[in-house]
């Protein structure tokens, strides 16, 4: 998200978390006067991908969130199988 300032590399997530927790402060101060009272969903792609990024993002300090989803797609995936 926002090469280069907010690319994840060597497992460094600060600046990748920062543009997050800026989104979901846009997103919770909005909803504060407002009617509409959104849910807050991380996504990431890829199963395999999923627990190390989670991990990252929530040591680096996202942690105001409501719902994490995932894609997944076989023909990308380094996993043999979905179990």
């Amino acid at each position: 998200m926002l090469w280069p300032y907010g690319k994840v590399e060597n497992g460094q997530f600060a600046n990748f978390a920062s543009l997050l927790n800026a989104g979901i402060r846009a997103v919770r101060n909005f909803s504060q006067n407002s009617g509409i009272k959104p849910k807050i969903i991380l996504h990431v792609a890829q199963f395999q991908n999923g627990q190390y990024w989670l991990n990252g993002i929530m040591r680096a300090g996202v942690t105001d969130f409501d719902i994490v989803g995932v894609s997944h797609y076989q023909q990308w995936s380094s996993l043999s199988s979905m179990e």
